[in-house]
């Protein structure tokens, strides 16, 4: 569709366009074809919707507003508590409780320490005293680092 049709279409429709303006669109529609055939399609698809507007307005029957009202409040649940009584939520409930029950579980046993936090002084001491000597050529090294450090000049 060309500038000066998309321009004053709406205007040309409606009867609302100013003189100059529908003269110069006229005299487009006379020379375009594609535009003419565009308006002539507008004109009918608004003719054909004007058609299906009601002559006068239509009234719900008199018991409508009652009935749905009705309708509304036996699909209404009771309370918050009345949710605990549905089958479905009552198992979505115990499944989530036992997904969330075996992930801490399987935190807490992956998370625990191998062996004991804080250990006992017996332990400490038994432990010192299944350590094996040195050897003497560590011992011999040991005795070597002290005695150049204390012999260190300053």
């Amino acid at each position: 569709m060309h500038r000066p049709t998309e321009e004053g279409l709406e205007g040309y429709l409606e009867g609302t366009i100013e003189t100059r303006l529908r003269r110069e669109f006229e005299r487009h529609l006379d020379a375009c074809d594609q535009c003419r055939a565009t308006v002539r399609s507008m004109k009918d698809q608004r003719y054909l919707i004007s058609q299906l507007r009601a002559e006068e307005p239509i009234e719900p029957a008199p018991d409508f507003y009652a009935r749905v009202i009705e309708r509304i409040e036996s699909q209404r649940y009771g309370s918050v508590w009345s949710l605990f009584l549905d089958p479905a939520f009552g198992r979505r409930l115990f499944y989530a409780s036992v997904t969330l029950l075996v992930l801490l579980g399987t935190y807490l046993v992956s998370t625990e320490p191998v062996g004991p936090a804080h250990p006992r002084p017996e332990s400490v001491f038994v432990a010192v005293e299944r350590q094996s000597p040195p050897s003497t050529e560590i011992q011999r090294e040991r005795d070597t680092i002290l005695v150049n450090l204390a012999t260190y000049p300053d």
